[in-house]
């Protein structure tokens, strides 16, 4: 095992949990380590990427192929709301903002997105139910 991944709160300036960061260390001992400490963000989960690829997409591809009969690859309208910047942004090397991609959104950019998607697609006359309203997804 190279790396040991720690997750702690800070309070008054100290570890929440100190001593899984004392044990950590000495797994490493007499071995030069690189520690890095940044703030904790949940990433998208599986379940929240299989519901947007195995179904969003799905349907909002078919619903464009019933209403334009244009069928657009699933990777290209994932695309276009990247380039939106419905998963959030990020800084460029320049310090300008650049769209996430789905991947690296957290569960809350994420959640945001499928919201936006919900209501611009409801204007249009389709419904994409949340991922908890099984009844929907079964319907095919």
């Amino acid at each position: 095992m190279e790396t040991v991944k720690i997750y702690t709160g800070v309070v008054k300036g100290k570890p929440v949990d100190q001593e899984s960061i004392n044990n950590a260390y000495l797994y490493f001992e007499g071995k030069g380590v690189d520690i890095t400490i940044e703030i904790h963000k949940t990433k998208r989960s599986k379940a929240q990427n299989n519901f947007l690829w195995g179904y969003v997409w799905s349907k909002i591809q078919k619903y464009i192929f019933e209403i334009r009969k244009e069928r657009f690859p699933l990777q290209e309208i994932h695309d276009n709301y990247k380039a939106k910047g419905y998963f959030g942004f990020k800084k460029s090397i320049d310090g300008d903002d650049i769209p996430k991609g789905s991947s690296e959104s957290t569960t809350v950019e994420f959640a945001e997105a499928i919201d936006r998607l919900q209501k611009e697609w409801a204007e249009r006359g389709l419904v994409l139910p949340d991922p908890q309203q099984t009844e929907f997804l079964e319907e095919e």
